[in-house]
């Protein structure tokens, strides 16, 4: 999972977008399943499932997310929410 983030300058408001995949196997063939979740940050946010057949429609994908968030502004964090989780664990 990859969490990024960004502060509105502004509004003073904080944005996040994760994006996650994995690769699937569905009636024979292979599937690439991309998830995005972007909101505010503290909140729950807006999750998309995309799934691919292609593998090249795929990576194309990404790479347009990739774009997105170096023209957007965001940048890379460790999830809160992951750190939150390995805390509680120990």
């Amino acid at each position: 999972m990859i969490y990024f983030e960004k502060l509105t300058r502004n509004t003073g408001v904080s944005r996040f977008y994760q994006i996650w995949y994995e690769e699937a196997v569905q009636d024979g063939s292979t599937v690439w399943k991309l998830w995005t979740l972007r909101g505010r940050t503290g909140e729950q946010g807006t999750q998309k499932l995309e799934e691919y057949h292609i593998q090249s429609d795929f990576l194309n994908r990404l790479m347009e997310l990739e774009n997105l968030r170096l023209s957007d502004g965001y940048e890379k964090k460790l999830n809160p929410n992951l750190e939150q989780a390995e805390l509680e664990l120990n």
